[in-house]
């Protein structure tokens, strides 16, 4: 062991003897008033508050704030968003949003990765933890059980996936889809597909029952193979839309792929490119979320915007305890060079 080298042992010696006791002994004062002090009790006077202050700084202490939560049966000051896939920018433009407006309002924002095998056991952990909010944005449903614990723990859940969502987010993607259809239809194409990627859950998605609808309404082709299923979180997104498009092209060519997200049809594009096609030109491409991404691909890629930004307000709105409007939010096409 080099000199100097401290044991885990020795780690945990000093860790125990710094701490409030000897802030007390130093700072000449009750180890209740260091507790009050480091809560941050007004009523303890300026000059012993400094006093303490003091001595914390000297010694480097660093207090363990959940600990001093749990003592106190009170939560922490963690949001904690779960989502399926870390290579899909709209999940990543959300947290990044969070974490820059709640900066000033002393949460901490922590992303994390969940799937149908770790779920529960990420649940446990964030109940041990006694994070302030969860944010399911996998949609992975919990159980009443799991519901019951994390109320009792006054833990505000947003997307449980079984009971009542405190924020249901509804969008109406049927203006903004047609739009984009009749631009479509208005030169000539009519073969579509739509990549969904994931698996046939996302049958009730409103993304697809308006695809369908369309399909029906101008009277284009529509079987089995009109959309295009995976297991998609299992793959991420940009796999997925690549493994979609070189399915569909090993029996038709088709003249508009709609993809579930902007991340998808990435890896389209990505695709179509390596096999000749000149996306805007030879196929059309249209994705959803109007990542930030999505300006800045080549070509730009067409979308179907539903206002992120509304949608994380609305998460905001709720976890600050403020009046929360849960109206219908209507989406728009944003047409770019990758369709016609």
């Amino acid at each position: 062991m080099p000199p100097g080298a401290k044991t885990r042992e020795g780690y945990r010696a000093m860790e125990k003897t710094i701490g409030r006791k000897l802030i007390a002994e130093r700072a000449g004062v009750s180890m209740r008033t260091v507790t009050r002090v480091l809560q941050g009790d007004k009523l303890v006077a300026e000059q012993t508050r400094l006093r303490v202050l003091e001595v914390v700084d000297e010694l480097g202490y660093t207090r363990n704030k959940i600990a001093g939560n749990l003592s106190r049966n009170k939560n922490s000051n963690f949001v904690v968003v779960l989502v399926p896939d870390m290579s899909n920018y709209y999940y990543l433009e959300i947290f990044d949003y969070l974490t820059k407006f709640f900066e000033k309002y002393d949460y901490i924002v922590s992303i994390c990765r969940i799937n149908e095998n770790n779920l529960f056991k990420t649940f446990d952990t964030m109940l041990e933890n006694r994070v302030s909010v969860i944010i399911n944005l996998g949609f992975f449903p919990i159980n009443e059980e799991y519901l019951k614990k994390i109320n009792s723990a006054k833990i505000k859940i947003i997307h449980p996936g079984v009971g009542t969502d405190p924020v249901p987010i509804n969008i109406d993607y049927s203006a903004a889809m047609e739009e984009a259809f009749c631009s479509f239809l208005g030169r000539g194409l009519k073969k579509f597909k739509f990549v969904c990627g994931g698996g046939k859950n996302f049958l009730e998605d409103g993304r697809i029952r308006c695809f369908l609808q369309l399909l029906e309404k101008y009277g284009l082709e529509k079987n089995e193979n009109s959309i295009i299923w995976g297991d998609y979180p299992a793959s991420n997104a940009m796999e997925t839309g690549e493994t979609a498009v070189k399915k569909i092209y090993q029996t038709e060519e088709p003249d508009v792929i709609f993809f579930l997200t902007d991340a998808m049809a990435f890896g389209g594009m990505q695709f179509l490119t390596k096999i000749g096609k000149k996306i805007g030109e030879d196929i059309s491409v249209i994705g959803f979320d109007n990542t930030l991404m999505s300006k800045f691909c080549v070509p730009p890629l067409s979308t179907i915007d539903s206002s992120t930004e509304i949608e994380i307000q609305r998460y905001i709105t709720y976890i600050l305890d403020k009046n929360l409007n849960n109206d219908t939010i209507v989406s728009k096409f944003i047409k770019r060079a990758s369709s016609v």
